[in-house]
């Protein structure tokens, strides 16, 4: 096993910028995590409808052996903008009640996910106007209101989330501050603007939410493959030796670190995952990058004009 991550540059003073970012992502975690974690029993909207979505594709597939008029009840309430409907509820609960006969894999898989929508129903029903510094400030779709295009960076879904973002940012920012000065802001917020349009055109599911600054650090890392390729940064290295862990750091230019990041991020947004991996807004990572190395491209000829 091999882990590579930016480490602290032993010749870079400290970039102001960067640090009042960092401090107020950190800020930000402090306020909004603890109460994320205290309400980890609220259940939005979305999430209820989900799994209502869910039950009622498994009743439809060919070989549940549900009814045909049970079928064209569910497949009409189904485009109804608020679902679950009353009836497709008094349908559910017959089901339930194996009122109704369904293949022996549907009735197994019903006993899996009817228990979590009952467990959802309630919470909604107890909780109806209760909410969540994620359900308030993460991007949920391309529905989401305007702020949470710009405040999703600034969420991060625990410690280690939160550590290795910061650290890219840190890295980041040693190389771009002093490049851009102020403007190097603009660019972070607008690639993470970029990042989640790219995600949510490829695919939040409806319960999801996102959050983290992984997407806009990708349009820093873009900018600055694309404008100094030849930078360089230091990077700290682990691996295991025969069950010994070894370590060190090395300087590596961006054109040789920077593209095998890249190129891993494309791999992985095409590999179809679940559970923890499918968490990942790999599309956010691969639209960020693209959008800060084009924008960098154009830095980088606009200042080859300006010296001519």
């Amino acid at each position: 096993m091999l882990l590579i991550v930016p480490a602290w540059s032993r010749n870079a003073s400290p970039p102001p910028l960067t640090l009042l970012l960092i401090g107020a992502t950190l800020l930000a975690f402090l306020l909004t995590w603890p109460l994320e974690q205290r309400r980890q029993s609220v259940v939005s909207r979305d999430q209820y409808q989900e799994q209502a979505r869910q039950l009622t594709r498994l009743l439809l597939h060919a070989a549940s052996g549900l009814g045909q008029s049970e079928r064209i009840l569910l497949q009409n309430d189904l485009a109804q903008e608020t679902y679950p409907t009353e009836p497709a509820l008094a349908l559910f609960q017959r089901v339930n009640a194996q009122e109704l006969s369904l293949s022996a894999e549907t009735r197994y898989r019903w006993k899996l996910d009817y228990p979590i929508f009952q467990t959802l129903q309630r919470s909604v029903v107890e909780k109806p106007g209760a909410t969540t510094p994620f359900q308030l400030f993460g991007l949920k779709s391309r529905s989401s209101g305007f702020t949470a295009w710009i405040t999703h960076p600034f969420l991060h879904a625990g410690w280690l989330h939160l550590l290795f973002n910061m650290l890219f940012l840190w890295t980041a920012g040693l190389v771009l501050e002093p490049l851009l000065g102020g403007k190097w802001l603009g660019l972070y917020l607008s690639s993470g603007v970029a990042a989640a349009w790219a995600q949510t055109v490829w695919g939040i599911p409806p319960a999801q939410i996102m959050v983290g600054a992984s997407g806009a650090i990708a349009g820093l890392m873009g900018f600055a493959l694309a404008a100094v390729p030849c930078a360089r940064v230091t990077l700290f290295y682990i691996h295991m030796f025969m069950l010994l862990p070894r370590g060190g750091q090395f300087d590596s230019p961006l054109w040789f670190c920077v593209p095998l990041w890249a190129l891993q991020q494309v791999f992985m947004m095409f590999m179809p995952f679940r559970g923890e991996l499918a968490q990942v807004g790999y599309a956010a990572h691969v639209g960020g990058f693209t959008f800060g190395f084009l924008i960098g491209l154009v830095y980088r000829a606009a200042r080859r004009s300006a010296a001519q």
